[in-house]
């Protein structure tokens, strides 16, 4: 089976699933616009590292684009721990999503609360759901792209 471009995907997951689709894309907006996007942004490439979408790691979004997103801080990204280019909340933030992304069940409260160091309870819980829902899209697109075909299926 070949693969299906990014257009395709999204054309066969709107048909199958438009409702779905829709409230997906209605939640990672009101992601983008609650939680600073520019830090988001080098959670999400993490992410999309740690799982292996080369294509999500190469994207860059439109609004961490335009909140002045450092590509710089990209290259380092695979060793943040011991980087210079990442401070604290960086850090804190990038340890939580690795940490939900890899177990979360394993989640202890240091990676908790080094983001309590930084954010109010309302930024932590935006920050929280903004990782589940980034994460959530990842992997949709992921797996649709291996079952899905470009014809419709009874």
């Amino acid at each position: 089976m070949a693969t299906m471009s990014h257009a395709d995907l999204e054309h066969r997951l709107r048909a199958l699933q438009p409702e779905d689709t829709r409230t997906l894309e209605q939640l990672l907006t009101v992601t983008w616009e609650t939680v600073d996007p520019t830090r988001l942004e080098l959670c999400r490439i993490r992410l999309a590292m740690l799982m292996e979408d080369v294509e999500a790691a190469a994207h860059r979004h439109p609004r961490a684009l335009a909140a002045g997103f450092d590509e710089a801080k990209v290259e380092p990204l695979d060793r943040w721990y011991q980087s210079d280019a990442f401070d604290e909340l960086d850090r804190a933030l990038l340890r939580f999503t690795e940490q939900f992304t890899m177990s979360v069940s394993s989640m202890g409260t240091d990676e908790v609360e080094a983001l309590r160091a930084h954010l109010s309870d309302a930024d932590l819980a935006a920050f929280v759901g903004a990782i589940y829902a980034i994460e959530l899209d990842m992997r949709l697109r992921m797996v649709a792209a291996q079952v899905l075909t470009q014809e419709d299926s009874a």
